[in-house]
């Protein structure tokens, strides 16, 4: 075996964690010989598997006078696990019987009309994938072949929309009737006569230099091929589809929600003004608002004495998400399928996704001017290098852009900040390089980079400014525009941040305690999931608005703290998870912007960000040099797939979008060069490594270095990641300034759900890393992926626990896994294992933390709902701190 000898890598010597010699029975009292099933399966006691015992206790060893190379340790995982049964625990992964799932809704959040309380997955939409194999047909009309033109029979609609002039995310409201005194046909009972429930309205949006109303535009005399129409309108984006079957459902469904939600608030209200005592702090039992702009109303009747119930009816759609666009239109058409001898009939709701097609036009609504096509939306802070700067970010649509290209001629986003409002007395504007875009053709794989109804979706101008010369520890208000000539569009709101603590040579004493959040996994909003992602944003909104809190009162027998106003917040992966649905990135910054654009707001890359399996060579991956164009054999161009080492799990959770959103729509700290290093000498030991953007980078805030890895990225030793990691540790770090080291990444290094996939996972990463975190005695390691709340010991390393509570000597780092933010949590049985502290499974929640010194750190952990939770709220107990622990440091060993 080869043995690697580098001044900062160090093997381990054994790997205790391999095996556990105490046998244990499971739930059904079979024995089960790999103690804590902590390793690479879970292995029960067959003929096989007590050889495989055997065996491993041969591997540890060897393993302890042994050193491996990447390829080596993956090649005896391979051979340790052949055999076995590989799915076992696997299955034990269960969603809650009321949780949806993975389900992303589609841009204005339809129902299916089979069962109106589920949403129709925007990626997995039927009718989407019918419109492939559909002729359009836009005239009345059809030739005869004799030179004259026959009427086709379907009827004459009139579609309304109030209002005409919106804002993106105002409500709206479609209607549609029949119009008798047009055609009589519309009367009869003949087959096609009526509108049908299969019959489909269509949202196209356009800008307004780009595109005409639709019954002036060349191609409303045409039979073209969806595939042609699509090329025809290169600037008219068809966004969604619905069957007016799906459509009456989802307007019925929105009212019935509407009158259980109130129900329940008013009994919620009601409960606790009846209640003895004091009530909770209103500060944490809030109730989650209503959309911003509408609420869902009663429609009028859809039917009538002498109608069908598709021939009239009234959609109000409480958030009408078009950001991009200055202008929209619906179109109605009737739906026909091919049926025996060349005849067409009316489609059904529920037909084959390969079936052929018509759709005939049938009406088409006013154009709908969306006037906040230059307005800032998705306003989010981070940090710079530079402690006196702030970054922020926004997007804009794209008005004129030209080309195809990232920039809008004449067009500068630009920030007014100062200490007060009235008057910002500071301006700053962005660089031509500082305005971005990214277009389907840019991503890896499908669905992100297909242009269809539910995937990709132009994310408009997406801009970012630098304020400088900040004052230290200062507030600051800020608004963001976006200038064209003379004038600007301002954001509606003012917002106000604290400038960073950071002081170039400050010691300890000079920097005063502060509190962040961190969280992980926390999805799309209300629709979809259900209401944990909502939850969690309007938590974390009220703890950035409130003022200090005295914590004296949890903590009667630990160190009295007073907690600070929050001064960031740190999202350790998994954000949106739009997996290749565009619309979602919108749904997703519209619910965090309150308090995204109030604190620095820091990322971890996760799976549903970067995780594709083709495509990413030739610079698309954004996370490789352009020149890496491939990590096969075969060399082929475009064949880059990312990091899939033999032990992984990685697959197209992003759903091909490779990082691309992701990078371009967040901007994190980079870790500048020291200046001065007394430790090393440069020139002997080259360059400093860069950081990679969202990808890998580290930052300091107060007394507390962050370090952020990619969990999605190769770490093993000679890797780029690895050298960034060893560098920012050896020769970035200066502990007498930022004592406290905390790490970032998404999938932990130690979980005791019983994943056995994932904890392979887990394992390998710590082979790769966790003997460098500990010769730097790194203090905290933060983590999510798992939907669940853990804590393990403090002072753990190699899968032991060292007696650490003194703060005396330094025996490893705690682990937190914090996955509860949003998303669907999990239940799973646990691996017995002596380093779980804490497992809390079916709560949403997120960690707070007070650095109170250099010496002392308190990570709590706080309750947002349990998941059986109602949408008439939280809960009485929301904001209640389910666990928490202190971190005690002695920084003179």
């Amino acid at each position: 075996m080869r043995l690697f000898v580098n001044q900062y890598k160090r093997k381990r010597q054994d790997y205790t964690a391999i095996i556990d010699h105490d046998d244990e029975q499971d739930s059904n009292g079979r024995t089960i010989c790999c103690g804590r099933d902590d390793l690479f399966h879970p292995c029960g006691c067959s003929h096989g598997q007590i050889l495989l015992f055997v065996v491993s206790v041969a591997l540890v060893g060897w393993w302890s006078t042994t050193t491996f190379t990447n390829d080596e340790f993956s090649e005896i995982r391979h051979w340790v696990i052949s055999g076995s049964d590989k799915n076992v625990g696997n299955n034990n992964k269960k969603k809650s019987a009321n949780s949806p799932g993975s389900i992303i809704p589609t841009l204005l959040q339809l129902r299916q009309d089979e069962d109106p309380s589920q949403y129709i997955h925007a990626l997995q939409n039927p009718l989407y994938d019918r419109l492939r194999n559909a002729t359009f047909h836009y005239n009345k009309y059809k030739n005869t072949g004799s030179g004259s033109k026959q009427s086709v029979e379907y009827c004459s609609v009139e579609l309304t929309v109030s209002p005409l002039e919106v804002e993106g995310g105002d409500a709206l409201t479609l209607q549609w009737t029949t119009n008798n005194k047009y055609d009589s046909t519309c009367s009869s009972r003949r087959s096609g006569a009526r509108l049908q429930p299969s019959d489909v309205l269509a949202l196209y949006c356009f800008n307004e230099e780009d595109e005409v109303d639709f019954k002036q535009s060349a191609i409303s005399e045409q039979h073209l091929p969806y595939r042609e129409i699509t090329s025809i309108q290169s600037t008219r984006q068809l966004l969604e589809v619905g069957t007016l079957a799906q459509i009456v459902a989802t307007q019925e469904q929105q009212e019935q929600d509407e009158r259980i939600s109130t129900s329940r608030r008013r009994a919620a209200q009601h409960r606790r003004q009846t209640e003895k005592g004091s009530a909770p702090d209103s500060r944490f039992s809030r109730v989650v608002e209503k959309p911003r702009q509408g609420r869902v109303g009663t429609s009028e009747s859809t039917t009538a004495t002498t109608q069908a119930p598709w021939d009239a009816g009234t959609w109000f759609i409480p958030k009408f998400n078009i950001y991009r666009y200055s202008q929209c239109q619906f179109i109605m058409y009737q739906s026909k399928t091919k049926m025996q001898k060349n005849k067409w009939q009316p489609a059904t709701t529920t037909g084959n996704r390969d079936e052929a097609i018509e759709l005939h036009y049938l009406a088409s609504s006013p154009i709908i001017q969306v006037t906040s096509v230059t307005s800032p939306f998705g306003i989010h802070l981070s940090a710079s290098a530079d402690p006196t700067e702030m970054v922020v970010s926004f997007s804009t649509g794209n008005a004129k852009r030209t080309n195809g290209g990232s920039s809008s001629p004449g067009m500068i986003a630009v920030v007014k900040y100062g200490r007060s409002d009235p008057p910002m007395e500071y301006r700053a504007t962005a660089t031509p390089s500082s305005t971005t875009t990214y277009q389907a053709s840019d991503m890896c794989m499908e669905p992100a980079n297909v242009t269809e109804p539910g995937k990709f979706m132009d994310p408009g101008q997406l801009h970012t400014v630098v304020m400088t010369q900040l004052a230290p520890d200062t507030k600051y208000y800020y608004q963001v525009g976006l200038q064209y000539g003379q004038g600007v569009t301002w954001s509606k709101t003012v917002y106000s941040f604290q400038s960073p603590l950071q002081r170039p040579g400050a010691t300890d004493e000079e920097v005063p305690s502060f509190s962040y959040l961190v969280l992980a996994d926390q999805g799309c909003p209300r629709e979809g999931w259900g209401q944990g992602a909502a939850w969690t944003a309007a938590m974390v909104e009220r703890e950035v608005l409130l003022p200090p809190i005295s914590a004296t009162t949890f903590y009667q027998d630990d160190d009295n703290i007073t907690r600070t106003s929050i001064r960031a917040i740190h999202h350790i992966g998994d954000l949106s998870y739009a997996k290749g649905a565009s619309h979602h990135w919108d749904a997703w910054f519209d619910m965090i912007e309150p308090y995204a654009a109030r604190v620095p707001f820091h990322i971890a890359v996760g799976n549903h960000e970067y995780d594709y399996l083709a495509g990413g060579g030739g610079g698309k991956d954004p996370s490789v040099p352009s020149t890496v164009h491939s990590n096969n054999d075969n060399g082929n161009m475009d064949d880059y797939s990312g990091f899939h080492p033999d032990w992984g799990n990685f697959g197209n959770d992003s759903g091909g979008e490779c990082g691309i959103p992701t990078s371009k729509r967040f901007t994190m700290p980079q870790s500048p060069r020291p200046s001065s290093d007394t430790h090393h000498d440069d020139s002997a030991m080259g360059p400093v490594p860069p950081s990679n953007g969202v990808f890998w980078y580290s930052h300091d805030f107060g007394n507390v270095h962050t370090i952020v890895l990619s969990s999605e990225h190769n770490m093993s030793f000679g890797s780029p990641q690895y050298d960034w990691l060893v560098a920012d540790l050896s020769r970035s770090l200066n502990r007498s300034v930022t004592p406290w080291v905390i790490v970032e990444t998404h999938r932990p290094l130690y979980e005791s759900e019983r994943f056995w996939d994932q904890n392979a996972v887990g394992i390998g990463m710590r082979y790769e890393i966790e003997d460098l975190l500990f010769d730097y005695q790194v203090d905290l390691i933060l983590s999510g992926h798992y939907h669940a709340y853990l804590r393990t010991c403090d002072g753990l390393f190699r899968n032991k626990c060292h007696d650490t509570k003194d703060g005396s000597s330094y025996g490893g780092p705690t682990h937190i896994t914090v996955g509860t933010a949003g998303a669907w949590l999990d239940d799973a049985a646990l691996y017995d294992t002596e380093w779980t502290v804490l497992c809390l499974e079916h709560v949403y929640g997120y960690g707070r933390i007070t650095v109170a010194n250099s010496t002392a750190l308190l990570f709590e952990f706080v309750k947002v709902a349990s998941e059986d939770s109602s949408d008439s709220g939280h809960g009485d107990d929301a904001g209640a701190v389910l666990d928490y622990v202190w971190l005690k440091r002695n920084r003179s060993t």
